[in-house]
């Protein structure tokens, strides 16, 4: 049989699908006290999927769901203190909330603390044991946010090996970002062993998730050959990419090979440069 969590998660499914009868029902399951349909519903109100955005119903919504302890809930209630979603902004409010959610094993909560930490208040030593529980919890972003602060020495003494193996953590368990930068410490035999296979497959990966760096890297592997076939063409569309993601390496190296073919056509006798291809 079906819990009430999983019912209010299906109506929730349906619901943002625009089925309107399984959004009366999920609202009714919220007025009968089922704070698992009060968070779905306060999720459909935040991103204003198949009923009208009201964040301050939303925030109304989380913040009951908390304090009927239904922790996931307590991290979108600071969430929404952090960035002024339907309330005031308070970031004191906000880390009371990430934290209480934190103690009570909530990998988003650990993350969210080590990241107002590090980024808002500019203390990165007391974002590193919060990046710590997330990545023990299992949470891929933490173990990269750590990763980080072992590759740049943030609030840590650096420690590269660690690093790596942090990044590949979090590119295990689904980051992209973590890909994306284990792949240039393998390029750049930071810390780790120079790997150029694994370095093509992992910024790939970092590519797909729109990350520029991966976008270059594996543009620059496939250009020149390294970890595999030479690919020039591919190359180039994966540094082009990097471009538009707003790599300015990546610019610099596509207006420099754009250069550099209109002077090869110029020398050869070819069509004008700015011909049409």
């Amino acid at each position: 049989m079906a819990s009430g969590h999983d019912n209010a998660e299906l109506l929730k499914d349906a619901c943002s699908n625009g089925l309107g009868d399984a959004c009366d029902e999920l609202r009714a399951m919220c007025d009968r006290n089922d704070v698992h349909a009060c968070a779905w519903l306060a999720e459909l109100l935040t991103e204003g999927k198949a009923v009208p955005r009201d964040l301050e119903a939303a925030f109304a919504l989380f913040n009951r769901a908390c304090h009927a302890r239904l922790i996931p809930a307590c991290v979108q209630v600071g969430i929404a203190y952090e960035r002024g979603l339907g309330v005031p902004l308070n970031l004191a409010k906000a880390m009371e909330m990430f934290l209480r959610s934190c103690s009570e094993g909530q990998e988003y909560g650990c993350f969210d603390a080590a990241m107002v930490y590090r980024d808002q208040m500019k203390d990165a030593k007391s974002s590193v044991p919060f990046f710590d529980k997330g990545c023990q919890l299992h949470y891929a972003d933490s173990c990269v946010g750590l990763g980080i602060a072992y590759e740049e020495g943030r609030g840590v003494v650096a420690d590269l090996p660690r690093a790596a193996s942090l990044y590949d953590q979090g590119c295990t368990r689904g980051s992209a970002l973590g890909c994306d930068r284990l792949a240039r410490l393998l390029v750049d035999a930071r810390g780790v062993p120079a790997d150029y296979p694994r370095a093509r497959t992992l910024s790939e990966a970092g590519c797909r998730g729109e990350y520029a760096d991966g976008c270059y890297i594996h543009g620059y592997l496939l250009r020149e050959g390294l970890g595999g076939q030479k690919d020039p063409v591919k190359g180039k569309a994966f540094i082009d990419e990097a471009c538009r993601l707003g790599s300015a390496r990546a610019c610099g190296d596509a207006r420099h090979l754009q250069r550099a073919r209109a002077k090869d056509q110029r020398r050869d006798g070819g069509a004008h440069p700015n011909a049409a291809e």
